[in-house]
């Protein structure tokens, strides 16, 4: 959500949960508080999609995030990209707080949203999602997987493939 230096957590014991230390403060990522160990802190080079499309980055038609609960953070750096070029959003969710952060947002780009969810909240585990649902968000996947478009249509051909697939 900045230009600049961030702190990141390594994770040297797996390579999927490594994060920027402000998605997850002080925490040790998955892999090493797996096995006992403490957080192991890098700097890492920080750049918002915003200011890498200002520099000559095409815009993306489809953007997927999937940053170890720095979502909320990524769609914060992203608001001009969102409101002038309106990617498809595919976005991994992790946690309650941040998918109702991510959700809120993306809703108020104007977005219409699926998503891959508990049964608590779809039967089927998978749905629309809009405001009135940002409520019943609040265990670690209530939301895990949330596809986001401008294009009601594209959103409808994904619900008929799923309807098939099952």
């Amino acid at each position: 959500d900045f230009d600049g230096e961030a702190a990141f957590q390594v994770d040297d014991m797996q390579s999927t949960s490594g994060t920027l230390d402000a998605a997850q403060p002080g925490t040790a990522s998955t892999g090493r508080a797996n096995i006992g160990l403490s957080p192991l802190v890098t700097t890492v080079l920080t750049r918002t999609l915003d200011s890498l499309v200002a520099k000559g980055l095409g815009p993306a038609r489809v953007l997927k995030v999937d940053v170890e609960g720095a979502e909320e953070l990524v769609l914060r750096g992203a608001q001009q990209l969102l409101r002038n070029h309106r990617p498809h959003l595919l976005i991994e969710l992790h946690g309650a707080a941040v998918a109702r952060q991510v959700l809120a947002a993306v809703l108020e780009h104007g977005y219409e949203c699926r998503g891959v969810c508990a049964q608590s909240i779809h039967s089927t585990g998978y749905g629309p999602f809009d405001s009135s649902h940002l409520r019943s968000i609040q265990g670690l996947y209530d939301l895990h997987f949330l596809v986001a478009s401008h294009d009601p249509q594209k959103l409808d051909r994904l619900d008929a493939a799923i309807a098939e697939a099952e």
